[in-house]
């Protein structure tokens, strides 16, 4: 359960920032941070000093916005790992954190929980987190709550690091937060001055986007990853303020520095340019951390090139920074003696003001950068749909009026022979005008009629339509005429499917012995043991009051191998589960002695499917989660070709 772009904050229960301060209209998620972890019973408490604030920070943030979702934050930078390690590494005390932090949840109108356990470092604690993650996940989904919690954890920039399954990620979190920031500062490189919280790779030097791609690359869907925003800054003093030889530039996103001390921090272009890179690098969405503070965007009020705080000058004799004056690189130089030494012997080290601002300009930066989801085709479909209609009433209704205007005039006719005598020939040469007249309209209305209904059936009967990024499918139904949509391949969750050693993207030309592709692309197996591919869709683009069928679709080569054994099929919508997961077969022909299940048929177009599970859409908005996995038998499998997942109307 996620939304279309996530658009979070964090609020540090520490900050001194009053919850009834945020503006939750720039958000759709807020998270409130940090509850704690006992470290003897192992149960999620809220701060004894911000207690209230806790309790009620659901319903005070949805006074702006009733719309955003709060998630509660647990551990944060000042906790101890140990405490979590110890937690994680016992069933019992894993219990004992997962009923708390739920009960919690949904005591106090929160609608997700997040893990900040900052981080697991050795091949144990991975596995025990990989365990918690799998026993939270599992109890969540126990709940019978109308929307199941969201649970998302805060992760190191890079998986190389931090040792977080990933398969654990994909299969238990709605998303990470990744935190792209902190590479250069007082606590981790102490000595250094550089970039806090650098975008692009420069000089294989860490940065966010070498984690992100990272996270990637190790198999995490880009649509699991929240980009960190850090409106945070670090100050430092040189080592000697007569050394003014040499100049360093800027490395990363474009940066503001001020120079008492040099001072780096993302300024207003820095966070437009992130945003952007989420955006195009299909990220879920970014969170800010954080949401606390007075000064909204003081390190940027000055200028796009530098910016001071107005409660600090520039230290006397030291030399201004020198600015790029190549427009649009904004790429500013600071002073600097080799790596810029700022030894603790030898300097004082500001690690205030450890300045903090959150960009108001935010929400203004969506208009800009973000457009309509889906093209409005559907829309323009339901809008034909309803002109037909009405026209065929107009229609019903002209006949009728007209049947009764005749009706009368025949009627009145008699009358007016013995009335008017003579003038009734006048009359009867109108009224046969009238009936000719009628005549033509009733012709031309059945000449409607028919057009009309040729133009609907062509419509029923039409080729599916590409909509979005070319990656889904639209379609009427022939018989129910209700809404059909198909998932690409590329928008599907396959895991290692980014791995061009596991799977290739394939065109038609590539593969001409296979059916007609609807999509420009389909995925190849090349050569997996894990076999697990997902999809997910929103309910409110179907049909409502409707049962729907879900339909892997897909293609076997005839160099395929190990795709015999049966494979697992579910369908989760909202949070009700098709009993548990069923039994299929990929191979149209059962192998004996093979334990009963499902079995693909050959369609139409001449590929493959198999039915994944069905529900009824109702009323109410959700999301539809698919899976199809084969994870048991320990062969390498080849020679899958998927197309897709189709959701139509289920046939009676």
């Amino acid at each position: 359960m996620t939304t279309d772009f996530v658009k979070a904050g964090y609020w540090s229960s520490i900050s001194g920032f009053a919850v009834a301060s945020i503006d939750s209209t720039n958000f759709t998620h807020l998270f409130c941070a940090f509850a704690e972890l006992d470290p003897n019973t192992y149960e999620v408490t809220f701060p004894t000093a911000t207690m209230h604030e806790f309790q009620t920070f659901t319903q005070t943030v949805q006074r702006r916005n009733p719309d955003v979702k709060t998630l509660l934050s647990i551990g944060g930078p000042t906790s101890n790992p140990a405490t979590f390690a110890a937690m994680a590494s016992g069933e019992s005390n894993r219990t004992s954190f997962i009923s708390s932090s739920i009960e919690l949840a949904t005591t106090y109108n929160f609608h997700g929980l997040d893990l900040s356990w900052l981080y697991p470092s050795t091949e144990d604690e991975s596995r025990y987190f990989r365990a918690l993650l799998s026993d939270w996940h599992n109890a969540i989904l126990n709940i019978t709550d109308d929307e199941p919690l969201l649970l998302t954890a805060q992760v190191f920039c890079s998986p190389n690091r931090d040792p977080h399954s990933v398969r654990a990620i994909c299969r238990n979190l709605d998303w990470i937060n990744v935190l792209p920031y902190n590479f250069h500062s007082p606590d981790n490189l102490p000595n250094q001055i550089g970039g806090n919280a650098p975008l692009p790779s420069i000089e294989k030097n860490p940065s966010g986007e070498a984690g992100v791609n990272a996270w990637i690359e190790a198999g995490l869907d880009s649509q699991k990853v929240v980009l960190g925003l850090a409106f945070v800054g670090y100050a430092w003093l040189p080592v000697n303020e007569n050394k003014k030889e040499g100049t360093a530039p800027a490395k990363g996103a474009p940066a503001s520095y001020t120079t008492a001390a040099s001072t780096n921090f993302d300024d207003r272009n820095s966070i437009t340019k992130k945003i952007e890179y989420a955006k195009k690098k299909n990220l879920l969405g970014y969170f800010a951390w954080h949401v606390g503070t007075k000064d909204i965007c003081m390190l940027s009020k000055t200028g796009p090139g530098y910016a001071s705080s107005p409660r600090e000058e520039p230290a006397q004799g030291t030399q201004q920074p020198q600015t790029s004056t190549q427009p649009g690189l904004h790429q500013p130089q600071y002073h600097s003696q080799g790596s810029t030494d700022c030894g603790e012997n030898s300097s004082q080290r500001q690690d205030t003001p450890r300045t903090a601002c959150l960009a108001s300009f935010i929400s203004n930066l969506e208009v800009v950068l973000w457009g309509q989801n889906w093209p409005p085709i559907e829309a323009r479909l339901d809008s034909t749909m309803e002109l037909m209609k009405n026209m065929r009433r107009d229609q019903a209704q002209i006949s009728a009026t007209l049947g009764d205007k005749l009706e009368s005039m025949n009627q009145a006719q008699p009358n007016l022979e013995v009335m008017f005598g003579a003038r009734l020939a006048p009359i009867e040469a109108r009224l046969d005008s009238t009936m000719d007249l009628m005549k033509n309209m009733r012709r031309d209305q059945a000449q409607i009629s028919a057009t009309m209904g040729d133009k609907l059936e062509s419509m029923s009967q039409a080729q599916p339509i590409l909509v979005g990024d070319g990656n889904r499918s639209f379609a009427i139904h022939k018989l129910s005429g209700k809404k059909c949509y198909m998932l690409g391949a590329r928008a599907l969750n396959i895991i290692w499917g980014d791995n061009p050693s596991h799977w290739e993207w394939v065109s038609a030309t590539e593969l001409p012995s296979e059916p007609q592709f609807r999509f420009a692309e389909v995925a190849l197996l090349r050569n997996v043991c894990w076999l697990e591919i997902q999809g997910r869709i929103e309910t409110q683009i179907l049909s409502p009051n409707t049962t729907y069928a879900a339909y892997f679709v897909y293609a076997i080569k005839r160099s395929s191998e190990n795709l015999q054994h049966p494979v697992k099929l579910s369908l989760r919508s909202g949070n009700e589960m098709e009993g548990h997961a069923s039994i299929g077969y990929l191979h149209l022909q059962k192998a004996s002695g093979a334990p009963e299940g499902r079995h693909p048929h050959r369609r139409e177009d001449e590929w493959l499917e198999i039915e994944i599970g069905e529900f009824f859409n109702g009323q109410n908005d959700g999301v539809v989660e698919m899976r199809l996995w084969e994870t048991e038998h320990g062969g390498w499998k080849t020679g899958l070709v998927v197309h897709g997942i189709e959701l139509r109307p289920k046939d009676k």
